[in-house]
């Protein structure tokens, strides 16, 4: 489930949700974007597409994961970012 909440605690302008295992119009997962659904941007594609498509746009991109070195906090940000997130289940993938 895309993680919507994203746009009120980061500020973020979009959510690519890449390799969709789930409808993101299920009313489960509307119901869990207390409305950031409607307010902001979505695109859905293929992990393949969205990293062709962020190294075309020179788009800087920072994976999340438990183990990082640092804090998102402490990198630069500014600028085109994406910042990539995996699954609460099964994290990042391989990919």
């Amino acid at each position: 489930m895309p993680c919507f909440a994203l746009r009120d605690a980061a500020g973020v302008s979009a959510v690519i949700v890449c390799d969709a295992t789930t409808d993101i119009y299920n009313p489960n997962v509307v119901r869990s974007s207390l409305g950031c659904l409607f307010s902001v941007p979505v695109a859905v594609s293929t992990n393949e597409e969205v990293f062709l498509w962020l190294k075309t746009n020179g788009i800087k991109s920072y994976a999340a994961h438990l183990n990082a070195k640092k804090y998102h906090y402490q990198e630069n940000l500014t600028g085109p970012t994406a910042i990539v997130m995996g699954s609460e289940a099964n994290g990042l993938s391989k990919a």
